[in-house]
């Protein structure tokens, strides 16, 4: 049964800061695939208005307000009056009489809700005291209608005097204290087990923005650099000197294509305006970007696109280390050192350096070791997604009302895609230069909620890594790595592992025509309520201009006139398999698997699973696209045996079932489309296996009154006798056009003029004579 959950969330939201705001939305994400839209999400801010604008998520009810900031203004910062407020709750004195209105309003809420989560950060700690007096006020609410509470990826670097006995006695009552760092662990031995170390909430925050942005298919990389007002002179001296300089080094020598110098925050570009002067050389291959104009998850794509991030900011670096993108961090000061350090060390990185230190030797080194850096950092990443994990696992147990209730929990929120719409199945061998483009117009559909299952079936090149790559930065992918075993086996595995409602088979040198091909097919199965759904197919041959989509013959039906539902009965295809979307619980009740051919396997499979479901919706719009003139097909003898075996299933399945246009289909592929490669094969010595196959057809087909190698072979006699005519052709028409060209030459007339006179002298002698 569905939980309706009512959930406060606090932190320092709407500062604005790029960072905080991640923080907030990662949880959001979390707190939506535990209860879906069964929940409701106040968010205590410091401007509702802009948290409304930053944290929408589409089918999750979520209420902005700052009822806790109003206070803290109201009392004009002071933490003596924020101290009163907070002990006057604890001890239920009276304390409504002034700002009635919105003491109302918390208690309304406080009574309403089932948990306080205190969310990540570092401003619980003495540097902010009135955020801390805020997160004090709220957890006394808290306690006074019983509600849970849990802090997460919080910091409390630096912490001392009476705001740390104050953080300690809010620690008391909460049901979690995980902290993003070991600041607070490392000096206090002896804590229950309510206290963990794990990593910073933003580490998982799913972006959805993929690289289809024709800048970003480019080389760039991206800097920050925040001003801190007590080194400033010092910081512009450096950016001007050598940052500048290093940055016009890299455009000019190629490392980059461009460069970004990105905000986070309020003021952080506003340190390069003196300075944008040294940066002429380049101007036109740097972008200055105020990230706070637009969403932190547009920030994470940004930095997890790029090729290196140089900064100074705590959630580029977080964004940058979990995307395994090198980042060299900078900071300034002992509470920056400690913060940006934390990080890092989670990551086993040392790519830390104080900002007065830095020179463009260090620079350059950086991005000289750029590679074994990012294998470090792919080495991690197993590490970093144990312990988000184990912050999870943690989580809901407060969240769940029972332990079930709890790993049920976790279950949803672990497997991202627990329910996705679709699987998309890509079996892979040896294929790492057509990944890429066949992956990316996967991970750029409209339709998100998507499983993308890789089976890499041994590779020996780089697809791995390749796929390894993609799957760092789009947490739908899903790899599943084995010795080789065929693409049949492969696929199957596919259907075994997959969770989507439907599945489509995409092949890893071919691609999606658009980013509309999945919400398309999908929603039409869905709206018509069919098991099969599918479009047109189109061919890119890489060896001809243009893409084919536009079929005649036994390819006609590659193609659909209209939107429509039909009826297998009338279609009867055995072709382009791939552009359809199949349900899932229908392959898996029905036991259809792909047979374990290495050819012409896909046709067994489709005949049969359009004669299972007998319906299916069509569209005319293409779905499909397949590459072809990149590799050609070896015809073993294996393939060939199979290639039989495959055409005498469907011939039978075709007899069966009366279907005769899908049996004549069957027929012309035999005797035409494959009649030749079949005959070179039957001549050999050794080929005792296939002639057997062969006697068995003909028993099928003609019951042993006819034999299909004689029609194969009359085919094969009939091409060569319309090659050799088409020779002798070829040739009458070489020498009658020679000879015309002949008659009409200057040389032919010329010489006809020439032998003229002796031509007549020697007629009117012949005359005389006779």
């Amino acid at each position: 049964m569905e939980v309706y959950k009512r959930i406060a969330l606090l932190g320092a939201i709407a500062n604005p800061n790029i960072g905080d705001e991640a923080i907030l939305l990662s949880n959001i994400q979390m707190i939506k695939k535990m209860y879906h839209e069964n929940c409701k999400l106040y968010v205590f801010t410091k401007d509702s208005s802009c948290t409304a604008l930053y944290s929408s998520e589409p089918n999750i009810q979520i209420i902005p307000i700052d009822y806790l900031h109003r206070l803290t203004v109201n009392c004009n910062y002071n933490t003596d009056k924020l101290s009163q407020i907070y002990i006057n709750i604890s001890s239920d004195s009276n304390y409504e009489l002034q700002d009635s209105l919105i003491f109302d309003s918390l208690h309304s809420i406080f009574k309403e809700i089932d948990i306080l989560h205190i969310v990540g950060g570092g401003y619980i700690n003495s540097i902010w005291p009135d955020m801390l007096y805020e997160i004090a006020i709220a957890v006394a609410f808290a306690k006074k209608y019983s509600k849970k509470y849990l802090f997460t990826g919080i910091s409390i670097y630096p912490l001392r005097g009476e705001e740390l006995n104050l953080v300690e006695t809010l620690f008391e009552g909460a049901e979690l204290v995980d902290f993003r760092d070991d600041f607070y662990i490392a000096t206090h031995k002896e804590l229950s087990t309510k206290f963990h170390v794990s990593i910073d909430d933003a580490i998982n925050l799913n972006t959805e923005y993929i690289a289809n942005n024709s800048m970003y298919n480019k080389k760039y990389a991206n800097i920050i650099i925040n001003d801190w007002p007590e080194y400033t002179d010092k910081i512009k001296k450096i950016i001007s000197t050598v940052i500048a300089s290093f940055i016009n080094d890299s455009i000019n020598n190629n490392t980059v294509d461009f460069f970004n110098i990105v905000g986070f925050s309020n003021g952080d570009l506003s340190i390069w305006e003196d300075v944008k002067d040294n940066l002429m050389a380049a101007t036109n291959k740097i972008n200055f970007i105020d990230l706070t104009n637009t969403t932190c998850k547009y920030a994470k794509y940004l930095i997890a696109n790029a090729i290196f991030n140089i900064g100074s900011r705590y959630h580029m670096a977080v964004f940058s280390l979990s995307s395994a993108v090198p980042i060299l961090s900078l900071f300034s000061g002992e509470y920056y050192e400690n913060k940006i350090k934390s990080i890092h060390n989670i990551y086993q990185s040392s790519s830390v350096i104080d900002i007065e230190s830095l020179n463009k030797d260090i620079l350059f080194n950086f991005i000289n070791n750029l590679d074994s850096l990012r294998k470090k950092l792919v080495k991690e990443q197993k590490n970093t997604r144990s312990l988000y994990l184990n912050k999870i696992k943690l989580i809901t147990r407060v969240y769940g009302i029972t332990p079930i209730d709890s790993i049920q929990l976790f279950n949803k929120v672990n497997n991202e895609n627990i329910n996705p719409k679709i699987t998309v199945i890509i079996p892979i061998y040896n294929m790492d230069a057509y990944i890429p483009e066949c992956l990316d117009s996967v991970i750029n559909q409209t339709l998100k909620e998507l499983e993308i299952l890789c089976i890499d079936d041994g590779s020996t090149d780089y697809s791995q890594q390749v796929l390894n790559e993609y799957s760092w930065k789009d947490k739908r992918i899903r790899i599943i790595s084995q010795q080789n075993h065929g693409v049949s086996y492969s696929r199957n595995i596919g259907i075994t592992q997959s969770k989507g409602e439907f599945l489509f088979f995409l092949d890893p040198d071919d691609y999606l025509p658009d980013n509309e091909v999945l919400a398309d097919l999908y929603n039409a199965a869905i709206k018509h309520g069919v098991l099969i759904c599918g479009g047109g197919f189109s061919e890119n041959n890489v060896t001809l201009p243009g893409i084919v989509d536009r079929w005649d013959g036994n390819l006609s039906k590659y193609t659909f006139s209209d939107d429509t539902l039909m009826n297998y009965k009338d279609y009867q295809f055995d072709y382009g398999w791939t552009r359809f979307l199949y349900n899932r619980e229908f392959l898996i009740y029905n036991d259809l698997r792909i047979p374990d051919y290495t050819f012409f396997e896909d046709p067994v499979f489709f005949v049969k699973v359009m004669h299972l479901a007998k319906t299916f919706y069509c569209l005319k719009r293409c779905t499909y696209c397949y590459r072809t003139g990149h590799k050609v097909t070896n015809f073993t003898d294996k393939k060939v045996l199979d290639l039989v075996k495959g055409l005498t299933e469907n011939i039978s399945f075709a007899l069966e079932k009366n279907y005769n246009s899908l049996l004549s289909l069957e027929l012309a592929r035999l005797e035409n489309d494959y009649g030749d490669i079949i005959l070179n094969h039957l001549l050999k010595p050794s080929s005792i296996e296939l002639r057997q196959l062969i006697s068995d057809l003909n028993n099928l087909i003609y019951n042993n009154t006819d034999k299909i190698e004689y029609k194969i072979f009359d085919k094969a006699l009939k091409k060569i006798e319309y090659k050799l005519y088409r020779q002798q052709e070829d040739m009458k028409y070489a020498w009658t056009k020679r000879e015309q060209e002949f008659y009409t030459s200057t040389t032919w007339k010329v010489g006809n003029l020439i032998l003229y006179i002796p031509k007549k002298i020697k007629s009117i002698v012949s005359n005389k004579k006779g």
